[in-house]
């Protein structure tokens, strides 16, 4: 856990801030670029932007700066590491939006054939746009379908035949990844163009609107459970990494802790007690133990005083 770091911004050579409203400005720029291209401005740009700060601003003014304030070097490090930390992040928020498929929305053609506030039954008598708009609930069903089937790598092996190298912190890695994937699609839902195609289907009585509701339905349990799931699995992220870095000796102290923690997530937890979930996860935790062994076997072999060594003189 990074350690909370007061800086003293009068001994550092800090850039000034940009000008007041100067995002407000960058928006503005964006919506009359993308208003001349005939298309919304892409919300990835923003997140680009405080990527950007974070690697050519703050990552090498704390690489060259050599005092920070009253801090030390420890916390300079640990602020330093953060800052790295949140920029990829930001590299895989990005990384999923553009690998996650989007649904398909109705066209603008057709959805400015609709008035605002419209007698949707009047809507419904037009056959074409009804189809327009059942053709993009369906791919909607699907998008949705296909996103709730995917499974993480090795599901259909046995716990114990999951590959050595795939440790704990993949478990927290898929359902982060799942979590951000489900935000987003949910998030498409919410346009109001998504209101006004149920609306009209609603009015028309479609046969489709019954199994979008299942599916809208199927949606929210499936983003909940990443939620939680994340939610639970982020609370053990620091055993993770220890279980990464730390020789044997050290992990032979913090497996009981560990435990406690795995023991009360399965008696709280809604989604992730079961037993499939905690046998893939404590085969994962064993097989980033073993690795941590054979690790510490290598380096003590190459180091002046070897393993074997230290065990016959104890002897």
């Amino acid at each position: 856990m990074v350690q909370e770091v007061h800086v003293n911004v009068v001994d550092v050579d800090v850039p000034p801030p940009p000008p007041p409203g100067k995002a407000r400005q960058m928006r503005e720029r964006e919506r009359e670029d993308a208003a001349e291209k005939g298309k919304k401005p892409d919300k990835l740009t923003y997140l680009e932007f405080h990527k950007q700060q974070m690697k050519n601003v703050y990552d090498p003014l704390l690489t060259k700066q050599e005092r920070i304030g009253k801090i030390t070097s420890q916390q300079k490090e640990a602020l330093h590491e953060a800052l790295r930390l949140f920029a990829d992040k930001i590299d895989e928020i990005q990384e999923h939006q553009l690998e996650a498929e989007r649904p398909v929305m109705p066209d603008e053609a057709v959805l400015k054939s609709v008035p605002a506030n419209a007698n949707y039954i009047k809507v419904s008598a037009d056959l074409k746009t009804v189809n327009h708009f059942e053709t993009c609930v369906d791919n909607w069903i699907g998008v949705v379908g296909r996103l709730i089937e995917e499974k993480p790598l090795y599901t259909d092996l046995e716990p114990q035949n999951i590959p050595e190298e795939v440790g704990p912190a993949t478990e927290l890695k898929w359902w982060k990844e799942r979590a951000v994937k489900f935000a987003n699609l949910t998030e498409q839902f919410l346009r109001p163009e998504v209101k006004v195609v149920l609306g009209v289907l609603g009015a028309a009585r479609s046969a489709l609107l019954k199994q979008w509701r299942d599916v809208d339905a199927k949606l929210t349990e499936a983003a909940n459970e990443s939620k939680e799931n994340v939610r639970y699995l982020s609370s053990l992220e620091k055993f993770f990494e220890a279980l990464e870095k730390e020789s044997p000796v050290v992990l032979l102290n913090i497996l009981p802790a560990l435990i406690n923690n795995i023991q009360m997530m399965y008696t709280i937890a809604r989604y992730y007690s079961t037993e499939r979930h905690m046998m893939v996860l404590f085969c994962k935790i064993t097989n980033q133990l073993i690795v941590a062994c054979k690790n510490d076997v290598r380096q003590s072999q190459m180091s002046a005083t070897h393993l074997w060594a230290q065990a016959e003189s104890k002897d």
